[in-house]
């Protein structure tokens, strides 16, 4: 099914909330939307992360508003739109975009991990395949609805962000819990694979993809298409060959 082909190809002036915006992706994304000309309201759970990424987003210039948020809390996100709607002329999320005349755009964040898994990601890999359906689900629902509403995918792989350092981290915390040996000595060596695309570049591709109204965009992702054309192909080689 086709999605409703309404490119947002003007982003100034527009209204973007970016989740986990504090670090990482999340920041090199609101600081791409930022140099659209769009105003920025940046949420994290961790206040300390969130005030820093609050001096460095506004010393760029434009609109930038904190609001801290944990997306595990409804209400903490009910607050986080109340906050968008009432410190601009138009708000955000879902209902609010397919009301809004000039429609919107929603931007998921997943993984590769939404697409082929491992061992020792199990909790991580069924997060990251739920948000690849629900994603996948709600922009063909939106399409069928015809509403004014894209819905991109973002599938990273190799970006620099410091997502190996927090593997045990808490929701509020840079530290949490030891890891087991195992997944230790995981965290070792995908430090030592550390690198790839910076989150600036990752967050100029996921805008360009929302201008675009693309479905997916993988950034520093090229070394891991192998790995889903592999998962992919065990996947329909398990189908009859023949229809029934």
């Amino acid at each position: 099914m086709g999605q409703v082909e309404r490119p947002m190809a003007r982003l100034a002036g527009r209204v973007v909330v970016v989740t986990g915006g504090a670090s990482g992706i999340g920041l090199g994304m609101a600081q791409a939307f930022l140099a659209e000309g769009a105003r920025v309201v940046v949420a994290d759970v961790n206040p300390d992360a969130l005030r820093r990424a609050e001096r460095t987003l506004s010393g760029q210039g434009g609109g930038v508003l904190a609001v801290g948020t944990d997306v595990s809390d409804l209400e903490s996100v009910r607050r986080l739109g109340q906050a968008a709607v009432s410190s601009t002329a138009f708000g955000v999320f879902v209902p609010l975009l397919i009301a809004n005349p000039d429609g919107g755009h929603i931007v998921n964040t997943a993984s590769v991990g939404g697409l082929i898994a491992g061992p020792g990601t199990g909790p991580y890999a069924a997060t990251k395949h739920a948000v690849v359906g629900l994603s996948r689900s709600l922009r063909a629902e939106l399409a069928m609805q015809k509403a004014p509403v894209g819905v991109t995918i973002v599938c990273p792989g190799r970006v620099a962000t410091p997502i190996v350092d927090r593997l045990n981290a808490r929701p509020g915390a840079d530290t949490g819990p030891t890891l087991p040996d195992e997944l230790g000595a995981m965290a070792q060596a995908m430090r030592a694979a550390a690198g790839g695309m910076t989150p600036t570049d990752a967050g100029r591709m996921i805008v360009d993809a929302v201008k675009a109204n693309a479905a997916w965009v993988f950034p520093g992702a090229d070394r891991h298409r192998p790995l889903v054309e592999q998962e992919f192909a065990q996947l329909l080689s398990a189908f009859p060959s023949t229809p029934a």
